[in-house]
């Protein structure tokens, strides 16, 4: 049975816990789809990606692989097998990597990476197989840091989230959110949820201590979406509290679901929300009072939702940013068009965003640019490090029309209902926009009319924010 899915430090990264999320088990609407054992070999195509010539590829995915292994500590182990030539894929009980260099999924179309698994209904239904596809017909791969590129040991490692059980994440600063904007290399390090979510899934007595040790389980292989709280150690289904991750209203205490408007997939999770008042102290510390549809509710976890959250302006957008946050970035040409000590970092499309230094001198270790003082992270595989970002230049060019802000994507979406098991593949997972910056053009001057070079430009923009499955 295939199934469609998708897209180093040890420390975890701290943010506040929202849970994730796993697969239902068809045959127990109240547990998961696990591994049979706590050991599950993977193989790599020994090609690797055609985009990167010097094996760092196939390290940056073995860095991935390591990376999960540590925060499991042998509970659950990702083990490599020798190599192979091949870069068929299928339900042959072989966990293969690969570089996909041509004839990508059509339903994956767009997708950084996508995860096959196949499973066995019993009891309990148990994976059997799972291929981790990597995009190599449009992604443009680095291992470097390179910003205008794709990173591979991010994707990698949200794709063997997949491999493991892991779903979606409805927190954009964890590896397994299903968007990513070119440069993300703060996936390097995991976060506590994705520990979390890795080590529920892992064989062997399980005991939680709070709701953040539970998952929302998603029936995209099949039985229900449930929400599983954490009652006497055990996990068992229930409403969880703001925050937690949630595809229905009834799955939170607060009867308010805020589902991810960047998400075209009715089964990637929202977080547990309230109305609020814009102004008000209704939120959490941090949380946008946000606009969705006709209401305002809180989005646990994102400084903004749309760009009506970012105080009006042309030039100010609600951006997926380069750490994983949702945050207001005003967009430029230059640094001119920057508040000291901002600076204008160049998003490789024309437009820049405008963010100030981090407190890393360079050659210091980081995972994103804005810990340096540079705005800078690069350096090899598995060894990014500070360094200084060179001026953005516009070339003269300021003038640059505005179509008018993104707008949200309306009211909650509902579920996206059962999966259509007569064709070899699920429809896409999840068809999340890629990041604007800017969709409609940046007027960071008088208005004009921008020239033919600024409008070829934008045609580029669709990879600067790419969905991973």
């Amino acid at each position: 049975m295939r199934r469609l899915l998708g897209v180093a430090l040890a420390a975890a990264l701290p943010f506040p816990a929202r849970a994730f999320a796993a697969f239902t088990d068809p045959s127990h609407p109240n547990a998961p789809v696990r591994w049979p054992s706590s050991s599950v070999g993977v193989v790599l195509q020994s090609d690797g990606s055609d985009d990167v010539t010097d094996g760092s590829d196939l390290a940056a995915v073995r860095a991935a692989i390591t990376q999960w292994n540590t925060a499991l500590g042998g509970r659950l182990t990702v083990t490599e097998g020798a190599p192979v030539s091949s870069r068929a894929w299928g339900d042959d009980g072989v966990n293969a990597v690969i570089f996909v260099e041509s004839g990508w999924p059509g339903a994956a179309d767009g997708a950084l990476g996508t995860t096959i698994p196949n499973i066995q209904a019993g009891n309990p239904s148990t994976f059997t197989d799972a291929d981790v596809l990597l995009n190599g017909t449009e992604a443009p791969w680095v291992t470097d840091g390179n910003p205008f590129g794709v990173d591979v040991q991010s994707i990698a490692g949200h794709e063997l989230g997949h491999l493991l059980g892991l779903w979606h994440a409805w927190d954009s600063r964890v590896a397994m959110y299903t968007g990513a904007r070119r440069g993300t290399t703060f996936r390097h390090q995991l976060s506590d949820d994705d520990i979390r979510g890795a080590r529920y899934l892992s064989p062997g007595a399980f005991t939680c201590t709070s709701n953040a040790d539970c998952p929302l389980l998603i029936r995209r292989l099949g039985g229900e979406n449930t929400r599983l709280v954490c009652n006497g150690g055990a996990c068992v289904p229930g409403a969880a509290g703001y925050g937690a991750e949630c595809v229905d209203d009834n799955q939170c205490t607060t009867g308010l679901c805020l589902r991810d408007v960047w998400s075209t997939d009715g089964y990637d999770p929202g977080a547990c929300s309230r109305a609020c008042t814009p102004g008000g102290t209704d939120c959490q510390a941090g949380d946008a009072c946000a606009a969705v549809g006709a209401a305002h509710v809180c989005a646990p976890g994102r400084g903004c939702v749309v760009d009506a959250d970012c105080g009006g302006g042309s030039n100010n957008r609600c951006l997926l940013d380069f750490d994983g946050a949702y945050r207001c970035r005003h967009l430029c040409m230059r640094d001119g068009n920057c508040t000291a000590p901002a600076r204008c970092i160049d998003l490789g499309y024309g437009a820049g965003i405008c963010a100030e230094p981090g407190t890393r001198p360079t050659g210091d270790a980081c995972l994103n640019p804005y810990q340096c003082v540079g705005l800078a992270c690069r350096g090899a595989a598995g060894d990014l490090r500070c360094a200084v970002a060179p001026p953005k230049e516009d070339g003269g060019v300021v003038v640059v029309p505005d179509a008018g802000p993104r707008t949200d994507a309306g009211t909650p979406r509902p579920d996206g209902g059962t999966a259509d098991a007569a064709g070899p593949y699920y429809p896409p997972y999840e068809e999340v926009p890629e990041e604007p910056p800017p969709d409609d053009g940046c007027a960071c001057a008088a208005p004009g009319r921008a020239p033919a070079w600024w409008r070829v430009l934008l045609s580029a923009l669709f990879l600067a924010r790419r969905r991973v499955r």
